[in-house]
């Protein structure tokens, strides 16, 4: 899929800074949803909203969050694929993103890559692996 990559159109990201205000959040779904639609124009079988936000996540980790079945377990019970689970993941973790700002430097911490959005993914995956884990009877 990595022609679906190099076709994305992603001029207009500035990943220098961190944004999260509301006006943006359409834009990280519609990266999304386009490397979606690219990916299934260039052979792919199903429209991966996971794999595609996790390439996106990596490339603009101030940008993009992680979606993936993790993040819906951990966040809320949220709808299996698609651009509307996206974005209330998305919103979510844009709006708590701002509630943590002012203690940015206390999240981040020293192993980068430094974002609120990377801080947010790793605590998303670690609750979801928690709700995950069997429950031992004694």
């Amino acid at each position: 899929m990595v022609k679906a990559v190099i076709a994305l159109k992603t001029s207009d990201i500035n990943n220098k800074t961190e944004d999260f205000s509301n006006s943006l959040i359409d834009v990280q779904v519609g990266l999304v949803t386009d490397l979606v639609s690219l990916s299934k124009k260039n052979g792919a079988l199903k429209g991966h909203f996971s794999w595609a936000s996790k390439i996106l996540h990596w490339l603009y980790p101030n940008k993009v969050p992680v979606y993936d079945a993790i993040a819906r377990k951990s966040i809320a019970p949220l709808k299996r694929e698609g651009a509307d689970a996206y974005r209330e993941i998305t919103k979510w973790e844009f709006d708590v993103s701002k509630l943590l700002g002012s203690q940015r430097e206390e999240f981040i911490g020293n192993v980068g890559p430094y974002t609120m959005l990377r801080v947010l993914d790793k605590y998303v995956w670690w609750e979801g692996k928690k709700l995950a884990a069997p429950v031992k009877i004694k």
